[in-house]
């Protein structure tokens, strides 16, 4: 498997979700997104202008982090 082709496992997308919304955006590929996860993203999106956009096609997950403006 190329580094194009790889995932996260649900524990490391969970810890990830901090470092693509500093980095103005970003994006990755999981298999399953936990509840922990779904609540991470959800604070996150209360403190930084960012949004988490989770597409699931053929069997996997993946989480696009888009930047709404500007960081200070």
């Amino acid at each position: 498997m190329d580094a194009a082709n790889s995932m996260l496992d649900m524990h490391a997308a969970d810890q990830i979700l901090i470092y693509p919304a500093l980095a103005k955006g970003g994006s990755f590929t999981t298999r399953h997104i936990s509840l922990h996860a779904r609540t991470a993203m959800w604070l996150i999106e209360q403190f930084l202008p960012v949004t988490f956009t989770i597409a699931e096609p053929a069997g996997q997950i993946h989480v696009i982090v888009i930047l709404l403006r500007k960081l200070p």
